[in-house]
């Protein structure tokens, strides 16, 4: 569902209108994967403004399902504003490679998420509310 909760699709162009997987993005990410969105959105964060990409906690982590495999001192069972969504294979019908988002809202037991490629049409942004319990776990960066 677009809920408009978010910052908006202000993924960079040059990755934005890039034809889907076919430019590798700063984090070693292809373009307008849900994966490359997210570390984008990371990388904004006020703690990383000059921080290289490859000094990034989440720099080249993989695929999406991969995430959980990073250190263990970022992983939440609750979710704030800012963490990332992360959904294993089943969860929210999320298929064989994981996916993540952003929590752009919390409001009781309902989180408010963007991402990209989530659903149709696949390489495009968009937000979802859904309950908080539906990601696997949460990544606080």
């Amino acid at each position: 569902s677009e809920d408009g909760v978010g910052t908006g699709d202000d993924y960079p162009s040059k990755w934005r209108y890039a034809i889907q997987d076919n430019v590798v993005d700063d984090w070693r990410y292809y373009n307008r994967e849900c994966v490359s969105f997210v570390a984008w959105r990371l990388s904004q964060k006020k703690k990383y403004k000059d921080k290289k990409p490859s000094e990034l906690p989440f720099y080249y982590l993989g695929h999406a399902y991969q995430w959980k495999n990073v250190d263990s001192k970022y992983h939440q069972k609750t979710p704030k504003v800012g963490d990332v969504a992360l959904f294993q294979q089943g969860d929210w019908g999320v298929g064989a490679l994981g996916h993540v988002a952003i929590v752009a809202k919390v409001d009781g037991d309902t989180i408010y998420t963007e991402d990209y490629n989530a659903g149709h049409p696949s390489g495009q942004y968009g937000t979802h509310s859904m309950s908080a319990s539906t990601p696997t776990e949460y990544l606080r960066f």
